[in-house]
C-alpha cells in the first residue's frame, strides 16, 4: 500500500515537471545521411525542486545536471550532441560559485587544454579555451583568448585540428571590433565556411567575403 502510494507520488511529481518544462529549439545531426545532415528539433528543459536541470525529449531524460551556482542565469545547452557528450569538471568555492581550474570532457575523455580558471567570485579570468556554440563530433572547433573584467579582451583565435583558422580582436566593451575571420554557423568537417570582413562595436560593417572549403567525401577521417 505504502509502496503504491509512493509510486503514485513519484508519477505525479514527474508529470508536474513535464507540465512546467520550457520548450527550446535545438539541433541534431542525422548520421544516416552521407554526409550527415543537420536537423532542427525541439526539446524541453525543467528545473526541479531539488535544483536539477532536466533535459527532456519524447518523454525521456537526456541529461540531468545539478544546479549549484547561486546565479540566476543558467547555462543551457541547445546542441543535442553536447547535451549527450559534453561535461565540465571543476570545483566550487564560496556561495557555490565555480572556482579555480575547470576542464571539459567529451564522451568521457578530457579535451586537451580546454577550459580555464574562475576567480573566487565565479568569474572567468585569464587565458581560456572554449568550445564553439555549434561544436559537435565533426566540428570540434575551439575559441582561445583572454578574459578581463568578465569580458573577452584582445585577440581571440578559432582553432580547428590544432590549426588557427580565424579570429580577431575584442574591444574594451567585450565586442568584436576591427578585421575578423569569422566562422559560418554550419562550419563543419566537410564544409568549412568562413567570413572575412570588419566589425564595429559588435556589428558587421561594409563588404564581407565568404569562402567555403569543401572536402571530398572519403578523404577526411
Amino acid at each position: 500500500m505504502n509502496q503504491n502510494f509512493g509510486n503514485q507520488q513519484l508519477l505525479l511529481e514527474q508529470q508536474k515537471q513535464l507540465e512546467n518544462a520550457q520548450k527550446y529549439d535545438g539541433i541534431i545531426w542525422d548520421y544516416v545521411q552521407n554526409p550527415p545532415r543537420k536537423i532542427r528539433t525541439n526539446f524541453n528543459i525543467t528545473v526541479t525542486k531539488n535544483k536539477e536541470i532536466l533535459y527532456l525529449k519524447d518523454g525521456f531524460i537526456m541529461r540531468r545536471d545539478q544546479v549549484k551556482e547561486t546565479s540566476d542565469k543558467l547555462e543551457i545547452l541547445t546542441n543535442l550532441e553536447q547535451i549527450k557528450h559534453l561535461k565540465w569538471i571543476g570545483d566550487y568555492g564560496k556561495n557555490s560559485q565555480k572556482f579555480q581550474k575547470w576542464m571539459a570532457t567529451w564522451k568521457g575523455e578530457v579535451l586537451q587544454n580546454v577550459g580555464g580558471v574562475y576567480n573566487e567570485n565565479g568569474i572567468k579570468v585569464g587565458l581560456w579555451k572554449e568550445i564553439i556554440l555549434n561544436n559537435w563530433s565533426k566540428a570540434q572547433v575551439y575559441e582561445e583568448g583572454r578574459y578581463e573584467n568578465r569580458l573577452r579582451q584582445g585577440t581571440w583565435k578559432y582553432i580547428y585540428q590544432d590549426q588557427e583558422i580565424g579570429g580577431g580582436e575584442y574591444n574594451f566593451q567585450g565586442l568584436k571590433n576591427g578585421k575578423w575571420m569569422d566562422l559560418g554557423e554550419d562550419f563543419w568537417q566537410l564544409s568549412q565556411e568562413t567570413y572575412r570582413g570588419e566589425f564595429k562595436n559588435g556589428n558587421r560593417v561594409g563588404k564581407w567575403v565568404i569562402r567555403v572549403q569543401e572536402a571530398i567525401l572519403g578523404l577526411l577521417k
